[in-house]
């Protein structure tokens, strides 16, 4: 059963570029089942199609598994008010 927990924050970021050196294995995807623990962070790329999906039903998965930080990127600033 998972437990429940509340997203510590919900972040929505201006067009920019990230960049960073890391020694981490180079990979598009996180997956839970290989990791075998829950990310404290994500990043989600959001857009006007899929804003309903990544602040309703994506956040409230990751809220269940446990992750503490929720970022929403909108690489071309289509969010709405």
């Amino acid at each position: 059963m998972v437990e429940e927990r509340k997203i510590h924050s919900l972040w929505f970021a201006p067009t920019s570029s990230w960049s960073r050196e890391s020694k981490l294995p180079k990979r598009r995807t996180y997956k839970l089942w290989e990791e075998g623990e829950v990310p404290s962070l994500v990043i989600e790329v959001t857009s006007n199609s899929t804003r309903r999906e990544d602040t309703r039903d994506k956040k409230d998965l990751y809220e269940r598994l446990g992750v503490k930080e929720l970022i929403l990127y909108d690489p071309l600033g289509e969010r709405r008010g």
